[in-house]
């Protein structure tokens, strides 16, 4: 089946921002074309007027989409398929409601797709079934388990055309920006790294920030930690939570810094490699001795900071991750 068109079920809730399935978007966009994507709801951050429009979340995946107007009736008479985008955790809660609603539009004969970006690291095909009101077409799964076969693996990705302008001189300098939630797994993850860098490394090396709060007074804007980040050398992704798939993972391959990272917990079609496209570490108390290894041999950093930058572009930006999404679709439905 040729997919040439595609109703992308979103969420209508205020602050509806969503790395996985907004940059997603950004690659079905790439491979179909604006006028062949149809969101639905035309969430308001992915129409931006432009980015100093964005609320005070600040969130990277914001857009400038410009805004069709259409309704879903408008979108199904063109559409192939139709896309759950919304995060379901629970029968009733207002995604779940939200989706249902849409799905009772779609006509049984148009192929109805599952993308759980959630955090949930569990099979929860039986929650999009129900709000699509039949069996799903396709499950598509980004904290899905290695050896896991309920699922079809499909992480986090990051646009690559985003990055692929950037001519920054990188400088010898390790980054890590995050902020503290003050409680969980997560932030004692983080605060243990950042302890591990600054008990390794010198701190004129450290472009390091371990911040209060989640709204840009706290942490600063996405064009700000970019900047940052494009200047560096070495950076640093460690979830620290049940769930394994960060933005920041990605984010550090786009922006062709040498990486130390959580090793991966789940499936990831081709996956990058240990010691070629970065560095795995099993603990936050590893970072440290890892980067400050990187750090010192900057040949090693350079070499593989660069294959992982292409081993990114190769297989994992958000426009190389909807082809993959809609190879699997057009070979299977």
């Amino acid at each position: 089946m040729k997919i040439t068109s595609v109703l992308y079920i979103l969420s209508n809730q205020r602050c509806a921002h969503d790395y996985g399935t907004h940059f997603l978007a950004t690659g079905l966009i790439d491979a179909l074309g604006f006028e062949n994507f149809f969101d639905w709801p035309e969430v308001a951050c992915l129409h931006l007027p432009s980015l100093s429009h964005r609320d005070e979340c600040q969130i990277d995946s914001d857009q400038c989409w410009p805004v069709k107007g259409h309704t879903p009736a408008a979108a199904l008479a063109v559409a192939d398929v139709a896309i759950i985008a919304v995060g379901i955790t629970y029968v009733n809660s207002p995604a779940f409601v939200h989706a249902s609603a849409v799905c009772r539009w779609i006509p049984q004969s148009m192929p109805i797709i599952g993308l759980d970006m959630t955090d949930e690291v569990v099979d929860q095909r039986s929650l999009y079934e129900q709000a699509a009101g039949r069996r799903l077409a396709a499950y598509f799964k980004r904290e899905l388990p290695r050896g896991a076969t309920w699922g079809i693996p499909l992480p986090f990705s990051y646009p690559a055309s985003r990055v692929t302008q950037n001519h920054h001189v990188k400088e010898h300098k390790v980054f890590y920006w995050a902020s503290d939630q003050g409680t969980g797994s997560a932030s004692f993850a983080r605060a243990a790294l950042v302890s591990s860098l600054r008990q390794h490394l010198p701190p004129h090396v450290l472009d390091v920030s371990l911040t209060g709060g989640q709204y840009v007074s706290q942490r600063g804007t996405p064009e700000e930690y970019h900047e940052h980040m494009a200047k560096s050398m070495l950076g640093v992704s460690y979830n620290g939570a049940k769930n394994w798939d960060c933005n920041r993972f990605w984010e550090n391959f786009a922006y062709g810094l040498c990486q130390v990272a959580q090793r991966p917990t789940i499936a990831i079609p081709n996956e990058p490699e240990h010691g070629k496209h970065c560095w795995y570490v099993d603990s936050p108390e590893q970072v440290g001795p890892a980067v400050k290894m990187l750090w010192e041999d900057g040949t090693l950093a350079r070499e593989m900071a660069q294959a992982g930058h292409d081993h990114f572009l190769a297989h994992h930006s958000s426009e190389k991750r909807a082809r993959y999404l809609l190879d699997h679709l057009e070979a299977t439905i």
